[in-house]
């Protein structure tokens, strides 16, 4: 089916209802939807533990939160035939709200559009409905404790961001979303804090509709979490909500009908900026959500990764491997780890905790071009900038691998090697570097500061 045919065939996607309750120790929420007139679809989150805490008193705070999260998961539905309507029948969206929602699903489905070769960004494409508001939004203006919900993907920037906390003594608990057994591990390897574990599972007619023609493609999972931490933060009584987004994250991918191409839009500052705004005036004055590594970027955080041996064996950064827990050695996310530690760990490290010799793989060559600028597009997973990239192989080369480059290093020589000199005049100052703007409070600032103070020169 072409787009023309899906949007004829499913002119609204009707977002029907939320519903929020509690199954003992949990609680439930269930959201439901229509791609008009006849693909009915369900999203059901299970947030363990928290059951105690949903009251009839607050309930109508929580419900209002779950109706927001609902919105971002409509996005889900909305991708497989991209209707002309989206119909908010569960509540009300003021206009400034509907701007937010506008602005997320043209830059967070920025990469849908281009892997689609969809202009989602022609006048009247979609357009936004909702019902009649009946009264105001019921916002959280309570006070919560000092405590920190630190949601956990399993990689090297969210540890950091937990050693941070730990060194500075700042309490926090993890959040982790359908937890793998590999993520299980890792937390059990930090032992620090308790843990809050969300089970989200989207309706499983993906495949089958996908298989019959309906469209496909990456929506802005990072949105998704953010509206989600808000409310077990509020549930588990936390007064921050503290991301690992890093600077790099602010990097598109491509240009796309003149559109910034920007895979990682909702871990960008814009989206960050954006979302603090939201909350503060729909969903909570009291919660505040901002990233601990938005000053840095991907190379910093490697480095301070790598004073954490520790959790070499377990982290895992690699999508495919989420599965099998190994690392897979073919994609973009294998790769630009590979690059990103390689100037601060040694070959034998590197190749211990990828279970092969990712640097001499010929096979990677078309990512290593797309992760170092040598080709217009960026790899469209979460990596770093193509400078950082250039930069981690000019400092690997003059510590590790002056004598015998590995064969992917070779073919960074021959076509920046004249820059080598240049990169690793500036490593110094990129890696003492601090970003700004960012949104963290003083004391967390301080906090990543001293860590930086304690490893950047070493």
């Amino acid at each position: 089916m072409t787009l023309t045919d899906l949007r004829q065939r499913h002119p609204t996607l009707v977002y029907e209802s939320v519903d929020v309750s509690r199954d003992g120790e949990d609680v439930v929420l269930t959201f439901r939807y229509t791609l008009l007139p006849d693909k009915h679809f369900t999203t059901t989150t299970t947030l363990h533990g928290l059951g105690p805490a949903l009251t009839d008193e607050n309930m109508p705070i929580v419900k209002n939160m779950a109706f927001h999260l609902g919105v971002v998961e409509a996005l889900s539905y909305w991708k497989l035939a991209c209707p002309a309507v989206i119909d908010v029948q569960a509540g009300h969206l003021s206009g400034e709200q509907s701007a937010f929602w506008d602005a997320l699903l043209h830059k967070g489905l920025s990469e849908f559009f281009f892997i689609n070769k969809i202009d989602g960004w022609q006048e009247g494409f979609v357009s936004w409905k909702s019902a009649e508001s009946s009264s105001d939004s019921i916002l959280d203006t309570g006070a919560h404790s000092r405590k920190s919900l630190l949601p956990i993907g399993g990689g090297k920037d969210s540890m950091v961001s937990l050693e941070v906390l730990r060194e500075a003594q700042l309490e926090c608990v993890t959040l982790s979303i359908n937890q793998t057994p590999q993520v299980a591990e890792l937390l059990k390897t930090a032992a620090f804090g308790d843990t809050v574990h969300v089970t989200r599972v989207l309706d499983p007619q993906f495949a089958e509709l996908n298989a019959a023609g309906y469209l496909n493609g990456h929506t802005p999972f990072s949105a998704m979490a953010a509206f989600l931490s808000v409310i077990v933060a509020y549930l588990g009584n936390f007064s921050q909500v503290v991301l690992s987004n890093e600077w790099s994250a602010n990097e598109g991918n491509t240009i796309f009908m003149g559109q910034v191409i920007n895979h990682q839009y909702s871990k960008s500052l814009e989206f960050e900026l954006a979302f603090r705004e939201y909350c503060r005036h729909s969903l909570s004055t009291s919660i505040e959500y901002f990233s601990l590594l938005r000053p840095w970027h991907e190379l910093q955080i490697a480095q301070m990764f790598s004073h954490f041996p520790e959790y070499f064996p377990k982290f895992l950064s690699c999508n495919r491997g989420q599965k099998s827990g190994h690392w897979c050695g073919e994609c973009p996310k294998c790769l630009f780890a590979a690059l990103i530690l390689s100037p601060f760990l040694n070959p034998e490290t590197l190749q211990r905790i990828f279970g092969q010799d990712v640097l001499n793989k010929t096979t990677l060559l078309p990512i290593f071009e797309e992760l170092t600028g040598l080709v217009e597009v960026k790899s469209l997973e979460c990596v770093g900038t193509r400078e950082e990239s250039r930069m981690a192989i000019a400092m690997a080369m003059e510590k590790w691998y002056s004598q015998n480059p590995p064969a992917l290093f070779q073919h960074a020589a021959k076509h920046f090697g004249d820059e080598f000199d240049s990169l690793r005049a500036q490593a110094p100052a990129f890696l003492d570097g601090w970003q700004e703007p960012n949104a963290l409070p003083p004391e967390f600032a301080d906090a990543v500061r001293e860590l930086q103070r304690k490893y950047a020169s070493t």
